[in-house]
């Protein structure tokens, strides 16, 4: 789908109050806590959320409002974590056979308040950096191929202005 094909952006920028992407879960994660610090289980072989692992990645935003959007991938899915500062993630449901096809959700993520989320293959996405050195560890179930990338990227501006708290 071309970018000409979105003739009504308005379409994308609804609030977080309907429902939730299908596919797409969003959970908070139990922090076990004592006088050293605490400890977050982030994925566990045996959970009923556990995708196969492909790869593991970390990534730091020296600073506040750094943006890194959009990206889609066909064939494979991912689970993101914050594990230092806020990051605002938006996706965006671009599988057309989706029941919330062009649905929008912004999920906000707190390394202090320890969360999951999961990306089905077929959803835009991308996250903006709320505080410095903001970071997300990511999990896809298959390594990532330079000679042959899993992916359709879309500029950060794609689906209007929507990034920000601002507008939520």
């Amino acid at each position: 789908m071309d970018h000409m094909t979105f003739e009504n952006k308005a379409l994308y920028k609804q609030k977080p109050n309907h429902a939730t992407i299908q596919g797409v879960k969003f959970k908070e994660l139990a922090a076990r806590t004592d006088n050293r610090g605490w400890l977050t289980e982030l994925l566990r072989e045996d959970s009923e959320d556990y995708i196969p692992f492909g790869q593991l990645y970390l990534v730091n935003n020296y600073q506040a409002n750094v943006i890194r959007a959009f990206h889609m991938h066909f064939e494979q899915d991912e689970v993101f974590f914050v594990t230092n500062g806020v990051i605002q993630f938006i996706l965006v449901d671009e599988r057309a056979e989706s029941p919330t096809y062009k649905h929008l959700n912004s999920f906000v993520m707190d390394a202090s308040r320890p969360m999951a989320l999961w990306v089905p293959r077929g959803i835009q996405h991308g996250s903006m950096a709320l505080m410095n050195g903001s970071q997300i560890t990511a999990v896809t179930t298959q390594p990532y191929n330079a000679e042959k990338p899993d992916e359709l990227r879309r500029p950060s501006d794609y689906y209007g202005q929507i990034w920000g708290l601002g507008g939520w």
